[in-house]
């Protein structure tokens, strides 16, 4: 028998693009997949789609929550439900590629790891050829390198989408934070790795994430930006009340928490500048990390054109 993953997809109002993910989780080959959907009180079509392929594949099962609560608190209904002994996040405007799931299951299973990271596509929305990629120069293509606590955090590695062992998952009692609307992934899977999960990363591109202009990331800078900003601070508290001690993992969210204040500060003189009338006047310290954030972006947040 092949080993059985849950597929978890959070949905808000994504009714133009779930159908896209559902079928490539549904296609996965090498490995057995159920797929946890759950709608988070959509005002679209969203729950309508997702119960007509449900109807059509006993693989698929759906849920709502009871009001909007954003994609953690989604995600965290579905964990709570999932029979697979893997868990694989997939948003409801991505895709996998057909070998994903099997690729990264025999990394995990011949290195007895608890996490497995790729790299991935980025595509432009509507669109199903890649514009760009990233982290695909952090190793030599389909290399794999050991991932600790302090190098997820320093590479900026929170947007990727691991392979989680479920019995780790559930045996350190760790959810994603509901609170948190932007960077909850960054902060669950830095907690998985501060309490002893063995990750490897792998050079292979097998996700392709959209950047969509109707995205909370996309949509509101400065609410996305501050999400993530509180993620880091949460990260830095839940560093300091456990028995792991770094001095490196500390410098690295340091350094992240600097990078995302700085394209913070960024969006807030953008967004000053767009609307003058109604948005508060930035600090002077905002314009200079506005312009720390100018001179150094390209650096933090490098993507490999195609």
């Amino acid at each position: 028998m092949n080993t059985l993953v849950s597929v978890v997809i959070a949905a808000y109002n994504a009714s133009q693009t779930l159908p896209v993910a559902i079928e490539s989780a549904l296609q996965q080959q090498g490995c057995d997949v159920e797929l946890l959907i759950v709608d988070d009180c959509s005002t679209d079509d969203t729950l309508t789609i997702a119960t007509q392929f449900a109807m059509r594949d006993n693989r698929i099962r759906v849920f709502q929550t009871p009001d909007n609560r954003g994609p953690g608190a989604a995600r965290n209904l579905a964990l709570l439900a999932a029979k697979g002994q893997w868990i694989a996040v997939l948003d409801a405007d991505d895709r996998f590629a057909p070998y994903r799931l099997a690729t990264l299951l025999a990394v995990a299973q011949h290195q007895r790891r608890d996490m497995v990271i790729d790299s991935y596509y980025l595509t432009k929305a509507g669109e199903r050829i890649p514009s760009g990629s990233r982290f695909t120069s952090l190793c030599s293509q389909a290399d794999m390198r050991s991932v600790s606590a302090t190098d997820f955090v320093s590479l900026g590695l929170g947007s990727t989408k691991p392979l989680i062992r479920t019995l780790f998952l559930r045996s350190h009692q760790l959810r994603f934070n509901p609170a948190i609307k932007c960077g909850e992934d960054l902060l669950l899977y830095s907690q998985l790795l501060i309490a002893g999960a063995s990750c490897t990363f792998v050079n292979l591109p097998l996700y392709y994430r959209t950047e969509s202009a109707g995205s909370l990331s996309r949509k509101n800078k400065v609410q996305s930006l501050s999400a993530l900003a509180n993620a880091l601070l949460l990260l830095h508290n839940s560093v300091s009340k456990t028995s792991f001690s770094s001095d490196m993992l500390g410098k690295a969210i340091g350094y992240r928490m600097k990078v995302t204040n700085d394209a913070l500060a960024a969006a807030k003189w953008r967004y000053w500048m767009a609307s003058p009338r109604t948005a508060p006047l930035p600090s002077l310290r905002n314009a200079f990390e506005f312009i720390r954030h100018m001179c150094f972006r390209k650096v933090r947040y490098a993507t490999k054109s195609l």
